[in-house]
């Protein structure tokens, strides 16, 4: 009879400390691999956890090896939670071009896990947010103000059209109509037009990583440089197309 009570105790301690190993394991950094082995609450099979683990890396609980369960809701998971980052306009690309891969290494359609392709979309939609400088601010206002995107892109449509903006984008439209198919004489004016508008970018990219460190956060002077920064970039895209038209 004692045994058999030691033998509860010892079930119930050993099923509270995996339960600390997890819940450590996926909220801290290491600087080596580590395994644990556990138990899948669906297969009741052993399996390794899956994680990532270096200095730069999150360590992150996914799922079953065995029957592919997962054990955290990806899907449910915005941009910054999915790849481990701070709720932070100015983010570091190559970490989140490390992450993304560390993700893919698990989560690829092509491995043999079972997990739901949903999945990989879902990360692949993700790694794209965070690395267009305006869908990553479009993410952070909308988590900020407790709302959803349509309602963010809702707000910023409902701004005042810029006519300096506006007009900028008719006298590119206008240029590249004339300008003839790809040709050298050509190139090196496009080229300079791109050049001019990635430095407009790249000063509205500056102005809103100050703008988001801000305390309170100014949602309307935000929308203004995001509105801006959307303008520069359709312009961007409507030069390179002019290197590679799209086929409609």
């Amino acid at each position: 009879m004692l045994r058999y009570g030691l033998g509860i105790c010892r079930s119930v301690f050993n099923r509270s400390l995996n339960t600390l190993l997890f819940n450590r394991f996926t909220t801290t950094y290491y600087s080596s691999k580590r395994i644990l082995e556990t138990l899948c609450s669906n297969c009741k099979g052993k399996y390794e956890v899956l994680y990532s683990s270096s200095k730069h890396v999150n360590i992150n609980k996914y799922g079953c090896t065995n029957c592919g369960k997962l054990i955290v809701p990806l899907k449910s998971l915005d941009a910054f939670e999915l790849f481990g980052l701070d709720s932070v306009f100015d983010i570091d690309k190559d970490l989140v071009q490390q992450k993304y891969r560390e993700l893919m290494k698990i989560f690829h359609p092509d491995k043999s896990l079972g997990f739901d392709e949903n999945i990989s979309k879902h990360i692949n939609a993700s790694f794209k947010i965070l690395m267009d400088p305006f869908e990553r601010g479009i993410l952070k206002l909308y988590l900020h103000n407790d709302t959803t995107r349509g309602a963010i892109i809702e707000k910023l449509d409902s701004l005042p059209i810029d006519l300096n903006l506006l007009n900028e984008v008719l006298q590119v439209d206008e240029k590249v109509n004339n300008l003839s198919k790809v040709k050298e004489e050509n190139k090196s004016e496009v080229n300079e037009l791109i050049k001019s508008y990635t430095e407009q970018i790249n000063t509205c990219i500056n102005l809103l990583k100050v703008q988001f460190t801000n305390e309170p956060l100014d949602t309307n002077a935000i929308l203004h440089e995001l509105h801006k920064l959307r303008f520069y970039q359709k312009l961007i895209t409507k030069l390179n197309n002019w290197y590679d038209p799209v086929e409609v």
